[in-house]
């Protein structure tokens, strides 16, 4: 049995429940549960990802329990992920107790799907006339969870507004998460970390904070956040696909490999993460793997966007370029160079052909992404060629653009001064690498320390790097 977070799922009397069940399916005996202990079991399984089981209990129980509510509304749900609205709607209409909760929100569902919001809401006001006063909390925040799961933040809110009781938890939970729907981040994990102070144990809260730091690039804190997700439910699949998005956004490419790695063995479905997969795969010289994963998701995405397929392509020829493959790295630039290239998808041709010593082509894509690039971008494009110039071994060209690039641009791009630096003592001009690298230091710690650290000995904190620099200079003088 799979450890879920769910402080049910996770308790002794569902074990015992679910072992029951799963002895009497092994030995093809017949099964005797209620519909509630059934619907448990079939959540259970959608929770944990194992789909086809969780059918299997459904079905057993509308066979056991026709016209009841909850197989059928798990079976309505099935058809509504298909957009089968004509299907949903005879499911729903098998529903014998049609007074249920449950049969209500199923039918505002539909009118949802179908694209009429306002019907819905409409329909569970009626609704809620009929409910009892204690039950009048939890059917508000029922609605507006319902709401959010379609994007509703507005009539979300508008319902959450209607509970009587603000302390409980349902609501402070439905209230963090329309933060998070609209984007209020920092209010989301004000919400999230109350709720984890009362229950510090539940493995969605930690992942939801963990996503929020996330968007507002707080990556120490979201992988903290993470591990304490992974530590109370393991088998959560998506906590390791964060991570790696953790570690490829701080560019720690090996440690993004492996969080998508353990990923990836669960869930191959997921085409984003592949494709980051893939990415940080190249960055670790593990091509082989990285064009594996990159050819599947060609195969996958044959019927999607123009740029999801040039991005691809361009990764595949970078791929290539690393196997120092120029047949298959050119006929991939092959797939994607147009008249309507971007400036950066130039850059990255411009960067595969200098890989194969064809300069005059490289020039002419650097000089025509740059007459495209809009002023706004200029800065951040010159970096990039910067970069595709020093990665090729043209560092004393790189180094004239970005010097160039601080007298041109009013806010280089920060990545400017450590590249500077690298180039600085590349070409030995020790006076003014010292300078380039205490602005380094300065204005980029994080980006000095990947690319400078192996400089300088290992575990030594980028605020130590300009002394230990200057001492040995100095000393050599």
């Amino acid at each position: 049995m799979k450890h879920t977070g769910d402080s049910y799922f996770d308790s002794q009397s569902f074990r015992r429940l679910l072992k029951d069940y799963e002895d009497e399916m092994a030995q093809n005996r017949p099964i005797f549960m209620d519909v509630d202990e059934l619907a448990d079991i079939a959540d259970y399984y959608n929770l944990i990802g194992e789909y086809g089981k969780a059918v299997q209990a459904t079905e057993l129980s509308i066979q056991l329990h026709p016209g009841a509510v909850y197989p059928l509304v798990f079976k309505a749900h099935e058809a509504l992920d298909r957009n089968d609205f004509t299907q949903a709607r005879r499911l729903a209409s098998a529903i014998i107790d049609k007074e249920d909760i449950e049969y209500k929100y199923l039918v505002a569902e539909i009118m949802m799907a179908e694209g009429d919001v306002l019907k819905a809401d409409t329909y569970l006001t009626d609704c809620l006339r009929s409910v009892s006063a204690e039950d009048t909390d939890s059917v508000c925040v029922d609605c507006g969870n319902l709401f959010l799961d379609y994007n509703h933040d507005r009539l979300a809110t508008k319902w959450m507004q209607l509970c009587q009781d603000k302390s409980s938890v349902s609501y402070q939970e439905l209230r963090g998460k329309i933060f998070y729907i609209q984007k209020k981040y920092k209010e989301c994990i004000q919400v999230f970390q109350e709720l984890i102070d009362v229950n510090p144990y539940d493995a969605r809260y930690w992942k939801t904070l963990a996503e929020a730091h996330f968007y507002i690039s707080e990556m120490d804190d979201a992988i903290q956040c993470i591990d304490y997700a992974i530590a109370i439910n393991p088998d959560d699949k998506d906590c390791y696909g964060l991570k790696g998005d953790c570690y490829i956004y701080l560019e720690e490419y090996a440690e993004a490999a492996k969080y998508y790695g353990r990923y990836y063995q669960e869930d191959q479905s997921n085409m984003e993460l592949n494709y980051s997969y893939g990415v940080s795969l190249i960055h670790t010289k593990r091509v082989e793997e990285a064009l594996d994963i990159f050819q599947k998701i060609a195969q996958a995405i044959q019927t999607e966007s123009k740029d999801q397929t040039r991005q691809l392509y361009t990764d595949l020829a970078l791929a290539y370029a690393e196997l120092r493959d120029e047949e298959k790295a050119l006929q991939c630039i092959g797939h994607i160079k147009d008249e309507d290239n971007t400036p950066q998808e130039m850059v990255a041709m411009a960067h595969i052909m200098l890989c194969f010593n064809h300069i005059e082509e490289a020039k002419e894509l650097y000089i025509k992404a740059i007459h495209h690039e809009e002023a706004n971008g200029k800065p951040l494009l010159s970096m990039q060629i910067a970069a595709s110039l020093f990665d090729n071994g043209y560092v004393e060209q790189c180094y004239r653009l970005l010097k160039r690039s601080i007298s041109v641009f009013e806010e280089p791009i920060i990545d400017t001064w450590p590249y500077l630096a690298l180039c600085c003592k590349e070409t030995h001009r020790d006076e003014e690498f010292l300078y380039f690298l205490k602005e380094a230091v300065e204005r980029a710690p994080k980006r000095t320390k990947q690319l400078l650290k192996d400089l300088f000995p290992l575990g030594m904190e980028v605020e130590q790097y300009y002394d230990y620099m200057y001492n040995q200079i100095n000393n050599k003088l």
